[in-house]
């Protein structure tokens, strides 16, 4: 009679099993967020037209006063 009284145990662990399976159905919430980028990418089409701009003159200006200072030291 001592026997079944150890099979009794042995199904309590068996419901714990179940919980893992909620956690799976949380994953798919994950997704909603990825479509929410796409609204993002056509707002930044716009933004890069002004910055092209302003980094071609940096740029141009950058390089003489390096060309310069660099031949100075070399001359004496």
């Amino acid at each position: 009679m001592v026997e079944p009284e150890t099979d009794a145990p042995l199904t309590t662990p068996a419901p714990p099993a179940a919980a893992p399976a909620p956690e799976i159905v949380a994953a798919p919430t994950p997704q909603p967020p990825a479509p929410a980028e796409t609204e993002i990418p056509p707002f930044v089409s716009e933004p890069p037209a002004e910055l092209p701009t302003t980094a071609e003159p940096a740029t141009a200006i950058a390089p003489e006063p390096l060309s310069e200072s660099i031949t100075e030291p070399e001359a004496p």
